[in-house]
């Protein structure tokens, strides 16, 4: 089989913008990654990123397996799922604290605390906000580029991982730069830019939450 160079390059091109167009909206895995960035540092926030790009794969991999619609032929099933997401990413945040006022309140729990990376992972995946993403991607320029070539198709998809990489990298980069001096360096307390993003994050399961339910009633 010849290989196209021209077609070869739009690939890449093409999976290097669809890469930087994913990450752009910052969702609760970014705002996580920012804050352990902010308050232990750029090698834990960039795992968390790291998790979440492996979430994000793995549900390209379910959509072109055809599991998806396990997910989303039931609008009601589609609402439990939003409302179970809202309440797991609200404990996520309450639960993991760093602050001494929660570890007494839920006593050795917060030493149980999830690694970076399966944080990561965990908050992407359960985003309904992913999958509705992917669906949207795969009937889309991904089904455009699986259908060019098999070769085209991993580069496409190489690309897209390579642009995700590069742009959390830099976003953690940026936050442990910008945002050091809003860290507290007193032990045993949040810093004021870990405890704005995580109380997004609670207002965003909050969110999810209520939107699930309004999915469910109408």
């Amino acid at each position: 089989m010849s290989i196209d160079w021209f077609i070869l390059l739009k690939a890449f091109i093409s999976g290097l913008s669809t890469g930087v167009v994913i990450c752009i909206p910052l969702g609760p895995s970014g705002i996580e990654s920012i804050k352990q960035t902010v308050s232990r540092g750029f090698i834990n926030g960039f795992k968390v990123s790291l998790g979440a790009i492996t979430a994000d794969m793995s549900y390209l991999l379910i959509i072109n397996l055809g599991l998806a619609k396990l997910f989303t032929s039931n609008p009601k099933a589609e609402g439990v799922f939003w409302i179970v997401s809202g309440i797991l990413l609200i404990l996520l945040n309450i639960l993991t604290s760093d602050s001494k006022k929660h570890k007494k309140r839920f006593f050795n729990f917060s030493n149980l605390s999830l690694p970076p990376f399966l944080l990561g992972f965990i908050i992407t995946f359960i985003n309904p906000m992913t999958l509705s993403l992917w669906l949207a991607l795969s009937g889309t320029v991904v089904a455009l580029w699986r259908d060019v070539g098999v070769i085209y198709y991993i580069i496409f998809l190489i690309s897209i991982l390579s642009a995700m990489i590069t742009w959390f990298g830099i976003l953690n980069l940026l936050a442990s730069k910008g945002f050091k001096m809003l860290t507290s360096k007193t032990s045993g307390k949040e810093g004021l830019t870990s405890r704005i993003l995580k109380y997004i994050l609670i207002a965003l399961g909050a969110g999810f939450v209520l939107f699930g339910l309004i999915k469910i009633i109408l």
